[in-house]
């Protein structure tokens, strides 16, 4: 009912004349595909109107904003766009793999990545799925690496894998 009532509420906000809508965190307390629906209301009608929207979700920043300010100690500490955000304060890359079925080893992805790029940490190691932390000072080496693992991927035990930019998080 929560979820339906935030929906009205903002389907009437947009329909309405104002330019200017400030919403204050309109998905917190909403379960994952809520969110993203409100999230896709929220994009398709924000072209003709400025929103201003709080958010603790870092995620949901990263997704609707076209312009972030991160507050910290009551003080504005940054402004930008995702991109440069993520540019200028994030760590790296996350590079995830996703195992061979009925592996359960990661230690020869790890010894891999050991080698090739000593400063990655885990972020995680779940199920089949493990994603290293890679600084930005690898990115002149990624397209050797990407070789390494493609042509290794039997050793290494790899069904696939993917690279990402950080998060705002």
């Amino acid at each position: 009912m929560f979820y339906r009532n935030n929906f009205i509420i903002l389907l009437i906000v947009f329909k309405g004349g104002s330019e200017v809508i400030i919403l204050d965190e309109p998905t917190s307390g909403m379960d994952v595909a809520a969110r993203r629906h409100i999230w896709e209301m929220l994009k398709n009608y924000k072209s003709s109107k400025i929103v201003i929207l709080t958010t603790h979700f870092m995620d949901e920043a990263d997704c609707l904003g076209d312009r972030i300010g991160i507050i910290s100690d009551g003080k504005i500490s940054c402004i930008g766009s995702n991109v440069f955000l993520k540019e200028s304060y994030g760590d790296g890359y996350n590079l995830t793999f996703i195992k061979e079925e009925n592996t359960s080893s990661s230690e020869p992805i790890c010894k891999f990545m050991s080698e090739i790029a000593p400063e990655s940490t885990i972020v995680s190691d779940v199920s089949a799925e493990l994603t290293f932390a890679v600084p930005k000072k690898y990115l002149p080496i990624f397209s050797e690496m990407f070789q390494k693992i493609d042509s290794n991927l039997k050793n290494l035990l790899i069904r696939s894998y993917g690279i990402s930019n950080t998060t705002l998080e």
